[in-house]
């Protein structure tokens, strides 16, 4: 028996090398975001910090990983990182660059949203983990930028570090029927949760708060799509998915500011 101790403590040793090169700390992953950021958009590491990140070296997955972005734009980034080379396979640094500049140029325009979180009854904050990762950074506002221009848009941002939304959205107004199939415009979306948690209430309609931003007069020309999901959730989690009470409007506001090719949506079922 004596004998098997030295196996059993080379075993140990083996096992104890494996799980120490499985270990990573924060470091691990910002020296390759750093570079990533900087070639890709000028972004520079005084300019950012992450928000949460995880080791899933044992799970045999990505990285998931978020960040604020302090400078040019204040804005939060979901961003997937390699598990063993820390390489960035997934990011919407752009876009989420492109909200940031929007909530920095037309606060009038989250000044009206907040107000109708709170007419309507909608979640101020959303409980999906995906938004609580962001920070719940304006988890109601998104913007999709179309494949075929984001790389040449990315590229301006880079020599610039400015985006000019009074400019940008008008420039790439080019609609279609379908919300993902849009690659050379940029749309600017609101989605707002409303919690079914022991509520029997009627769900509010996207089309009422179009009439609403319509009223208030606070959208600058371009893309837009406003929507209204469902969501049951308590301080034991949450559900969403598919319900006919869900309603979105896509339209476009010109630049005298009149809402225009309103479209309602149907809803998945």
């Amino acid at each position: 028996m004596n004998r098997m101790k030295p196996i059993y403590a080379g075993l140990l040793i083996a096992l104890l090398t494996v799980v120490m090169s499985g270990c990573m700390n924060e470091g691990d992953l910002k020296r390759p975001l750093d570079q990533y950021l900087k070639e890709s958009y000028g972004i520079k590491s005084e300019d950012y910090h992450f928000l949460t990140w995880d080791n899933n070296w044992f799970e045999g997955i990505e990285h998931q990983t978020a960040i604020e972005i302090e400078k040019p734009y204040v804005t939060t980034v979901y961003i997937s990182m390699e598990r063993d080379t820390y390489k960035v396979e997934s990011e919407r640094v752009y876009p989420e660059l492109v909200k940031g500049a929007f909530i920095n140029q037309h606060p009038e325009v989250l000044t009206l949203s907040e107000k109708m979180i709170d007419q309507y009854g909608f979640l101020k904050k959303s409980p999906t983990g995906y938004h609580e990762m962001k920070d719940n950074f304006y988890y109601y506002l998104n913007v999709n930028v179309g494949e075929n221009i984001k790389n040449k848009l990315a590229e301006d941002f880079k020599k610039t570090q400015k985006i000019q939304t009074e400019q940008l959205l008008p420039a790439y107004m080019k609609s279609s029927e379908n919300i993902d199939e849009e690659p050379d415009s940029i749309r600017v979306n609101f989605a707002f949760y409303y919690n079914t948690q022991n509520r029997s209430d009627a769900i509010p309609s996207a089309e009422n708060l179009v009439k609403d931003y319509e009223k208030g007069g606070v959208l600058p020309q371009g893309l837009y799509s406003i929507g209204v999901k469902t969501i049951n959730s308590s301080d034991g989690g949450y559900s969403v998915g598919v319900d006919r009470r869900n309603s979105t409007v896509m339209f476009r506001v010109d630049s005298n500011g009149a809402f225009q090719d309103v479209r309602v949506l149907l809803p998945e079922i």
